[in-house]
């Protein structure tokens, strides 16, 4: 947690944050790890897009096989996040990293490769979905993990928001980029930005000097009794798991939500992709300014109040797809006034809420700690997107996504409810 700051403290606070920004500056290895993630970052907000595109496009997918593929791009965390988290905490965390973006590398190529050939279905498509959320899946555990270790808990809120602002600069040029690539390449080939810079963070992390520790746990050495610990830890510790069902219930319409906006946009509102692109650009700005915001709110509300404000953003911000009307510069302004609010929410959500549990959990437990938290939060995502699919087909995708936004509604009851409300 983020200590408050009081009303004299403001030039103390000032030279820590100057302290703690020149320390990162001082660690090549992070530097070395920043760049890397920042080519991925990049690639992933290009194939963000591009990969969806690719089924309702290319595969003309329907709404229920929209749910699937949003489904399969959950099911690893719904029923692998905790057996993979055992095992994160047992190996060397980087060298999973640099496999696992070789793999996801490999298999990005595959889909422009499918297609060309001729041979690229939407089975074969849900198939290289699957593997590649996996391969994810296992990134994510060894990436949040490793991080701690890599800058030391006392930089870890500005390593984390380094790396957000990072992503939300990515996410600025992504969209409209993979947009403009669908539109002239079409949607396969806008795939193959994102395998080139798998390939690239591989390489900056091998690049990393610095000695790993193996990490060890305070209990036996078995995996069943690792993934105990994990979960006792999480479910045993009251803001974490208050937290982890608030985030549970949110996801699980926010998938919903996200399953048939994008074939909302381009079969009812008749958006083209570079149309489609163009809000979630505009919408990174937010992002990034909710990015850069998160240290300073963070002392100057504390994370009960931060929570708050980021949990009313995103709702203000989802209202805009199903409410969009009118011409289509009169829906791109909506749809990116929406982006602009959810991408700021968003963020200063989720840099408190890692930041936080980075800081609580123990080194030896932060693989499975967070993989109890995936299985969780994104399984329930997993099983939003297979109702949003289901519902969509038969009462049409407007009604479902306003029941979807309805939804989403309720984490933030929760929180005003609960004492996370008043946590500095």
């Amino acid at each position: 947690m983020v200590d408050a700051v009081g009303p004299n403290d403001g030039s103390l606070a000032i030279n820590g944050i100057s302290r703690r920004f020149q320390g990162l500056w001082r660690q090549p290895d992070f530097i070395r790890l920043w760049l890397g993630q920042t080519v991925s970052l990049l690639g992933s907000s290009v194939s963000a897009l591009a990969l969806p595109l690719v089924a309702v496009l290319t595969l003309h997918a329907s709404a229920s096989q929209m749910g699937v593929l949003y489904f399969l791009n959950r099911a690893p965390y719904l029923f692998f996040a905790l057996l993979f988290g055992g095992w994160v905490d047992r190996v060397r965390r980087r060298r999973l990293l640099i496999w696992t973006d070789v793999a996801r590398g490999l298999l990005m190529v595959s889909i422009p490769l499918a297609a060309l050939l001729q041979v690229l279905t939407i089975e074969a498509f849900w198939l290289i979905a699957v593997l590649i959320a996996a391969a994810t899946l296992v990134f994510e555990l060894a990436y949040r993990a490793y991080l701690p270790g890599l800058v030391g808990r006392e930089l870890i809120l500005e390593a984390n928001s380094r790396l957000e602002v990072s992503s939300s600069t990515a996410s600025l040029v992504g969209p409209p980029l993979a947009g403009l690539l669908v539109q002239v390449l079409t949607a396969p080939i806008a795939v193959l930005v994102d395998a080139i810079s798998f390939f690239i963070s591989s390489l900056s992390l091998g690049l990393i000097e610095g000695p790993e520790a193996l990490s060890r746990s305070g209990v036996a050495r078995s995996l069943r009794n690792e993934l105990k610990a994990g979960l006792a830890f999480l479910f045993g510790h009251p803001i974490l798991r208050l937290l982890m069902v608030m985030t549970a219930t949110f996801n699980f319409f926010m998938m919903s939500y996200v399953s048939l906006s994008l074939l909302y946009q381009v079969r009812e509102l008749r958006l083209s992709a570079l149309q489609v692109g163009i809000p979630g650009g505009v919408g990174a700005l937010g992002a990034l300014f909710g990015a850069a915001l998160v240290p300073a709110l963070n002392r100057r509300l504390g994370v009960g109040r931060t929570l708050i404000a980021a949990r009313v953003l995103m709702q203000l911000g989802l209202v805009a797809t199903p409410a969009a009307f009118g011409s289509p510069t009169l829906i791109l302004s909506m749809l990116a006034a929406g982006g602009l609010l959810f991408g700021s929410g968003i963020n200063l959500s989720n840099i408190t809420q890692t930041s936080y549990r980075q800081t609580l959990v123990p080194d030896s437990l932060q693989a499975r700690v967070h993989a109890a938290q995936l299985q969780v939060v994104f399984g329930s995502s997993a099983l939003g997107a297979l109702a949003a699919g289901w519902l969509g087909q038969l009462a049409g995708l407007r009604p479902t996504l306003w029941l979807a936004v309805a939804g989403t509604t309720l984490p933030l009851l929760m929180l005003l409810a609960s004492p996370v409300a008043r946590e500095r």
